[in-house]
């Protein structure tokens, strides 16, 4: 609330030091009334609307007094809601498009501020957030990218996001020699941060995930809680911010005894010197989190831990600006691979979703489709296949376009799409990449010794396989060793290039290790997710993926690179995830050679 004083006393009041009394000796003094809604959750606890109400009763004496010396005072009112009663999608819309609300303190929890944040994007009323600290959130509506968005940047979040939180706990198990953790975290907007960035903070830190758990509510709890008590992990982190589940938690933990993994509990920010970033100024940078402990059924402060490594805290590594500061290691060596003449270039691009929620994927490929007609090939040679619902979907506000990102161009013009995704399987998928014609497959690849082929797909990934548009059908593993190694025999391919952008991508694409002329990348490891890229709250749907975009963006601006400084491109663009590269020794020197054998035609 403080911060929203100094925003309203400099936008609407002109003061002078001169006059403390308030009227600048000027008997005609301005007087105005704004009104301000307060949004958050009065009924859980009589404790808590006390102290909201005790807050706001503070504040607004010194919003009073600090106009002292003014021309023009503002008289502020507050509006309250009860963010656990009132419809919010409902109460949204009200408050962003009334003329009278100049701004809504709240709402408190990440998925209620999920559900109102649409509705103030579209009007950019300004949306203050005290603790709110869902990384997808923020990236949504007050980040670098939301930016490019909105010509006002209206989200403003008073808590880091909770990828430092997820930075801090790792770092207390990495200090006392933890090696290996298990994460249970609810299956919403506030568990989705630690769900995606634990594993792959743990991946940059050397630290083993033995496990990852999630729940929908407390009728599904007890169940993940068991199985997080049995991973065999030193420490699980406790991603929960109800009272009767933490103390389930402890419960269980008694029960097992000294067998189950020390507990780490997430916990609220307690906020420090507020700074904000200095592009949108809307998002907090530092947090400073409390390091407790339950000693005969009581919480006891240890020591604070805060991303800003002051001499009061202990400092850790700001993953949200993080670089790779490690690569996998790629021999500068020859390899000793005989490759025919390049005659013919084939392209095989898939999307494995259908959904409107899934827009980026069928985006993503197009993405790459047009860059390779950008960059001179030719319909006959690329096999796409997506399931072609979303140029003409209700949901799209632009009838008949696609974009990957705001402000971008139609890449739905021109488009020649061979298969519609509903009427294949993953197996047709194998038979077209094995140049496997029949009635039902009348496109394949027709590839040969002298012939290199271009593999991409975009979809949802679990371990072990791609998924297939929501159904039991999938790309496994095995399926992809077993497809390569027969084109690998029956010499269908003089070079084959894989890349994916799925969530833990690698452990399908590893299937290329020890085929020879097989280069696969991936966008995330084995346990990681990869991450979506430019929301649009027009659309309302992630117009892209981050590894995809690099993809596309690094090869259409210097095709002629290395594959080596593509690789190195794409791990330092895309954030979130470690992109992993498979099968080097087998495919040659990448320090030497460049893909724009495969992205360019004519090379």
């Amino acid at each position: 609330m403080a911060l929203m004083a100094c925003s309203l006393l400099w936008t609407v009041t002109s003061c002078s030091d001169d006059d403390p009394s308030g009227s600048n000796g000027n008997s005609q003094t301005e007087w105005s009334v704004q009104k301000v809604a307060v949004v958050l959750p009065l009924s859980s606890s009589s404790l808590d609307r006390t102290h909201y109400e005790r807050t706001a009763e503070w504040f607004l004496d010194n919003f009073q007094q600090a106009q002292a010396g003014c021309d023009q005072v503002v008289t502020l009112e507050l509006e309250w809601h009860d963010e656990d009663k009132e419809d919010l999608f409902a109460l949204a819309y009200e408050l962003a498009l009334r003329p009278d609300i100049v701004a809504v303190v709240g709402p408190q929890r990440s998925t209620s501020v999920d559900v109102m944040a649409i509705a103030f994007a579209s009007t950019e009323k300004p949306m203050i957030v005290p603790v709110a600290s869902s990384e997808e959130i923020i990236r949504k509506y007050s980040c670098h990218e939301a930016t490019s968005f909105y010509d006002t940047p209206f989200l403003w979040s008073l808590t880091e996001t909770d990828i430092s939180q997820s930075e801090v706990m790792l770092s207390i198990v990495t200090s006392t020699g933890g090696k290996s953790i298990a994460l249970l975290a609810p299956d919403d907007v506030y568990g989705k941060t630690f769900a995606e960035w634990v594993p792959f903070l743990a991946n940059g830190l050397g630290v083993q995930l033995k496990g990852q758990y999630s729940f929908t509510g407390s009728s599904d709890f007890r169940p993940a809680a068991q199985q997080l008590m049995a991973s065999g992990a030193d420490f699980a982190l406790c991603i929960c911010d109800d009272d009767a589940l933490t103390a389930q938690l402890l419960q269980l933990r008694q029960q097992a005894g000294d067998s189950a993994p020390r507990l780490l509990f997430s916990d609220g920010a307690l906020s420090s010197e507020i700074k904000f970033d200095a592009e949108a100024y809307t998002s907090v940078l530092h947090s400073t989190y409390v390091h407790w402990v339950v000693h005969d059924g009581k919480l006891v402060a240890l020591d604070y831990a805060s991303s800003d490594g002051n001499n009061r805290t202990e400092g850790t590594l700001a993953f949200w600006n993080w670089r790779a500061q490690s690569q996998q290691a790629i021999d500068d060596e020859e390899a000793d691979i005989h490759y025919g003449e390049l005659h013919d270039r084939w392209a095989l691009l898939v999307s494995g979703s259908e959904s409107w929620n899934d827009y980026r994927h069928q985006s993503d490929v197009l993405n790459v489709y047009q860059l390779l007609k950008r960059q001179g090939w030719d319909d006959d040679h690329i096999i796409l296949v997506i399931r072609d619902n979303l140029a003409y979907h209700a949901s799209n506000p632009q009838p008949g376009e696609i974009y990957a990102s705001a402000g971008g161009d139609n890449l739905y013009q021109n488009v020649q799409i061979d298969y519609r995704a509903d009427t294949l399987s993953t197996a047709d998928i194998c038979s077209i990449l094995r140049g496997e014609r029949s009635s039902h497959l009348p496109v394949v690849v027709e590839s040969d010794l002298h012939s290199n082929l271009f593999l991409y797909w975009s979809g949802h990934g679990s371990p072990g396989y791609f998924s297939w548009l929501d159904a039991t059908d999938r790309l496994t593993t095995d399926m992809l060793s077993q497809t390569l190694a027969q084109m690998q025999a029956e010499s269908r391919y003089r070079k084959l290039l894989i890349c994916t952008e799925p969530c833990f991508s690698s452990s399908v694409v590893k299937a290329a290790e020890g085929i020879p002329g097989v280069l696969s990348i991936a966008s995330a490891s084995e346990t990681e997710y990869s991450f979506a890229d430019n929301y649009s709250v027009a659309f309302r749907a992630w117009l892209s993926d981050r590894f995809s975009n690099n993809l596309v963006d690094c090869m259409s601006q210097t095709p002629e690179m290395t594959y080596r400084e593509l690789y190195t491109y794409l791990v330092n663009h895309t954030l979130g995830s470690h992109v992993k590269i498979f099968n080097a020794p087998q495919f040659g020197n990448l320090y030497r050679e460049s893909p724009k054998e495969f992205f360019v035609a004519g090379q």
